[in-house]
């Protein structure tokens, strides 16, 4: 049986000198590869998995791992999990956000968030534009229900639970806009208005109390076009497997 740590350390992730490490050997017996690549049309990848802190400790920036829209806390202190979602490290907002300016995106495009709300979250933004709360990812405990909204239409989403890990997958496309939740098309319409994303944040502590996201943020991947339904499938299997996650 293949190692799964080094001198008692167990392997989750690799990097040297900032590049990922596709595979470690110990003793002639493969001790960790990397996991499957996210796809080209990903532009920005947040990871709490690879960030480099200790429990308890504030997360002051969350780096893009694929650039440099590095998220910045604006607001409160979001707080690094070492045992999230799942057991695996995590990042936690109450009252706190995590944003950066100047992102640019136009439809269409996608959006992943791994996560797992808490008590205290109604109308809160998962994700969503600073520059103007147009565009957003809204969450509601008061109905267990998870929302994409653009300033003129928006689609339903999901029965969603607090405390339970969940993917969400949205496809921010006009009238061919799509929400998936844990492997599962659970809305599909139109969402139209101001769909841009000029900035991008998570958790918007900034805003009112009612509109604060509470909870644990595993991993957020932006992507710059509509996902086609296989692309979309093998993403939420890339992520199901990384965070424990069935789909």
């Amino acid at each position: 049986m293949a190692p799964t740590s080094i001198d008692g350390t167990e392997i989750t992730g690799a990097t040297i000198d900032g590049e990922e490490v596709q595979e470690i050997t110990v003793d002639g017996q493969v001790a960790y590869t990397a996991g499957p690549d996210i796809p080209d049309s990903a532009i920005a990848h947040f990871d709490a998995t690879q960030l480099s802190l200790s429990d308890q400790d504030t997360v002051s920036t969350w780096t893009d791992k694929l650039g440099s829209a590095d998220l910045s806390a604006s607001t409160g202190s979001p707080t690094y999990l070492s045992d999230g979602i799942n057991g695996n490290p995590s990042v936690a907002t109450d009252g706190d956000d995590l944003t950066v300016s100047s992102f640019g995106i136009t439809p269409p495009y996608s959006v992943a968030v791994v996560t797992e709300r808490k008590t205290g979250t109604d109308f809160g933004r998962l994700w969503y534009d600073p520059a103007d709360d147009f565009v957003r990812h809204e969450a509601r405990e008061s109905d267990n229900e998870h929302t994409m909204r653009g300033s003129s239409n928006s689609i339903a989403g999901w029965n969603t639970q607090n405390d339970r890990a969940e993917i969400h997958f949205v496809v921010v496309d006009g009238s061919n806009s799509l929400f998936r939740g844990n492997g599962v098309d659970r809305a599909s319409g139109t969402i139209s208005g101001s769909e841009d994303l000029a900035d991008f944040g998570i958790a918007n502590g900034s805003g009112p109390t009612r509109r604060q996201y509470k909870g644990w943020y595993g991993e957020v991947v932006v992507y710059d076009t509509a996902l086609s339904s296989s692309t979309i499938s093998e993403e939420e299997a890339r992520l199901s497997d990384k965070w424990g996650i069935t789909v």
